[in-house]
């Protein structure tokens, strides 16, 4: 079990993408009902219940980048 670690840890782009796959799924924290709570009780303000898009594939932005002719 531990080599299947290193070896992980030695290929930087699975690393990476298997922390963020695990950082995703981590669901709700705490502090998600406090800031909605701070949100409600404190500010008066409705929380929003938006979801966010699908992370953007960085390769992906690139490609529509030069695309489009942006300079940024």
């Amino acid at each position: 079990m531990p080599l299947r670690g290193c070896v992980t840890v030695q290929d930087a782009d699975k690393w990476l993408k298997m922390s963020l796959m695990n950082i995703a799924a981590s669901g709700k924290f705490s502090s998600d009902r406090t800031i909605s709570d701070y949100a409600k009780d404190i500010w008066g303000v409705v929380p929003r219940r938006d979801k966010l898009p699908a992370p953007y594939d960085s390769h992906q932005r690139e490609r529509d980048v030069v695309e489009a002719g942006e300079d940024s």
